[in-house]
């Protein structure tokens, strides 16, 4: 069975194997690594930011039996009570979906017409990364995909380490992946 099984779930994209805690990382990188800029994508993308603004991974419908309420109850299940299963709570974020929203976010932007530019900004705008996330280089480039005011020579810097980055990537990972 392919690892990118399509299982749609609303606006989701469910990798088959990976659990439903990564449900938003892996719609996202989806929609970016098959170039996809349809109305499915568009909907997608729309649906994962209001997730991410209600601070959610995954929707309350596919909440598992053993799902811990908190990150703290959570812990003290797992690791004091070695209780089994023990699945994370919903409300438990990491960057990850937070990095892949924004990338999401520039991909669509390139193949949408101005009334959904507009409503992919409005919705994008309203997402922030949790303090307790902080990171200063995601935090930065976070904020200067929402509003970009840093001098042009400092953009085409970033635009070379990131050029630099994505062919490195692209060498070891899809040219060449069993090097």
């Amino acid at each position: 069975m392919s690892r990118w099984t399509k299982h749609i779930f609303r606006f989701f994209w469910l990798r088959s194997g990976n659990g439903i805690f990564d449900l938003i990382f892996n719609t996202l990188t989806k929609i970016i690594m098959d170039n996809d800029t349809s109305d499915w994508a568009v909907c997608a993308f729309m649906e994962c930011a209001q997730s991410l603004i209600d601070r959610e991974r995954y929707p309350e419908e596919m909440k598992r039996e053993g799902t811990a309420a908190t990150r703290y109850g959570y812990f003290i299940r797992k690791r004091i009570l070695k209780q089994e299963p023990v699945y994370k709570p919903r409300t438990l974020m990491t960057r990850d979906p937070f990095i892949a929203l924004g990338a999401c976010y520039q991909h669509l932007l390139g193949s949408v017409d101005t009334e959904r530019y507009i409503a992919l900004t409005i919705i994008f705008k309203q997402v922030t990364i949790p303090f307790y996330l902080y990171r200063y280089e995601t935090f930065n480039w976070f904020r200067n995909l929402k509003q970009d005011d840093r001098e042009f020579y400092v953009k085409r810097l970033g635009y070379l380490k990131g050029f630099a980055e994505l062919t490195k990537f692209e060498r070891k990972h899809v040219l060449w992946p069993n090097n």
